[in-house]
């Protein structure tokens, strides 16, 4: 089986929705009164709480891969003070005023193919 990253999200969410279902069926068997208002509201709050955790999941994953960036660039020789990098470790602008060129960008294919289609007539 091939390792994935854990998502605490989708085990938040799935959670939440099983405890909705398992008292879903607790109300239908008459083990237990549970108000028909608070089962759909249980639902929308699951994904919330999941989006909240999904958030927070990416800001810190962010988070960590630039500090790992950022100590990276800094043991590599040759690159000036900040390691290509401008003091607070943002990309410093290009020198020629042109376009700045964002390395290791999802949406990279797609701003090619956007600008094939604009050259294009």
């Amino acid at each position: 089986m091939t390792r994935h990253p854990f998502e605490p999200a989708r085990l938040l969410f799935g959670l939440l929705l099983l405890a909705a279902g398992v008292l879903y069926v607790l109300d239908a068997v008459g083990e237990a009164d549970v108000n028909t208002v608070f089962l759909l509201a249980l639902v929308p709050a699951a994904l919330v709480v999941g989006t909240l955790a999904s958030v927070t999941t990416f800001a810190v994953r962010r988070g960590l891969a630039r500090r790992r960036g950022l100590r990276e660039q800094g043991d590599q020789v040759g690159h000036g003070e900040h390691g290509g990098q401008g003091p607070e470790g943002r990309e410093a602008p290009a020198p020629d005023g042109g376009e700045r060129q964002l390395p290791d960008l999802p949406f990279d294919e797609l701003r090619l193919g956007y600008r094939r289609s604009r050259d294009t007539p």
